[in-house]
């Protein structure tokens, strides 16, 4: 009976290792939520999911993956819902592949020593060259019972070979989970990949129970305001219409550094600027004649104003 049961332990805990083995990353079940600002001024939230089911693309079966953000931008005083185009991805050994509309790049080489790199590419080709994505430090960290091996990327290079000197910081948070993925950001979203800049882990889960939280919000759906800018706020702003310089005042109390953006009506960003200090001055002098949204950026609390640039 012991014999037995000495069996029956050592084969699920082989079992699990092996399915640990074959699923490197994203197990069945898995859910990611990260927390989403972009140029656009969109603040929310980008939600992640594999479904279960496959598809054939070049006669290899991947993994199906949903997309969407939901958030709020000065556009759009609700909250909003981006659907985007299902993302494939499929394992090998350790290393995960994605499909990016044409062929199929490396996503993650968990298996990379400590000085070794993999070369990946851009997601929806918009003719962004290969990135090199060289792997500086390597650990194992314990996330609720389970080792993952971390992977620190520092650098990237746009040429395949690591010795050429064309750095530069790789991403807004430079942490690879195994099984989790890159604290920063899913896949690569009609960009190239190393500029997914833009996003933080907020939950991991799976169907084994597993799950992580990097506790930067509340909780996994959570979404954060965007507040037009009134006459009886702690923000001034002025003059409008403006010539050369905006003047920004916040209130004596607001020393948190505040990222200022100045974007046209359709969201794109014309500049980005920012601040710890209550008075700001921001040249406006090159900027062409019109209406623009002035938008700031107050630990991911949106505030906006309507300008005008008259010269």
């Amino acid at each position: 009976m012991k014999t037995f049961t000495l069996a029956i332990i050592m084969f699920l805990f082989f079992s699990q290792n092996i399915s640990a083995q074959q699923h490197p990353w994203a197990q069945p079940g898995a859910h990611w939520y990260f927390s989403a600002f972009n140029a656009l001024s969109f603040v929310g939230y980008r939600e992640v999911w594999k479904d279960g089911n496959d598809t054939i693309i070049n006669g290899i079966s991947c993994d199906v993956f949903h997309l969407r953000d939901i958030g709020n931008a000065p556009f759009w005083p609700s909250p909003h819902t981006f659907i985007y185009a299902n993302r494939y991805t499929y394992q090998s050994n350790d290393s995960v592949f994605f499909w990016n509309g044409s062929v199929f790049k490396i996503l993650y080489a968990f298996n990379t020593s400590a000085s070794g790199y993999w070369i990946t590419g851009e997601d929806d080709p918009m003719g962004c060259q290969d990135d090199t994505i060289k792997i500086m430090q390597i650990s194992t960290v314990n996330i609720n019972g389970i080792n993952l091996k971390r992977l620190i990327p520092k650098t990237f290079v746009f040429q395949p070979d690591p010795s050429q000197p064309n750095y530069r910081s790789l991403f807004f948070n430079d942490t690879i989970y195994e099984r989790i993925g890159h604290l920063g950001g899913f896949l690569p979203l009609g960009e190239c990949f190393t500029d997914n800049t833009d996003y933080k882990l907020r939950c991991y889960s799976d169907s084994s129970g597993f799950s992580y939280t990097s506790n930067i919000v509340p909780y996994c759906d959570f979404i954060t305001s965007v507040k037009e800018i009134t006459t009886d706020d702690e923000i001034k702003i002025y003059p409008s219409p403006a010539n050369d310089k905006i003047t920004i005042n916040f209130s004596s109390q607001n020393h948190l550094v505040k990222n200022i953006f100045l974007s046209d009506l359709n969201g794109r960003k014309i500049n980005k600027y920012s601040t710890s200090e209550t008075s700001e001055k921001i040249n406006v002098s090159t900027v062409t004649n019109g209406i623009y949204f002035l938008i700031i950026d107050i630990e991911n609390n949106l505030h906006f104003k309507k300008i005008i640039i008259q010269h």
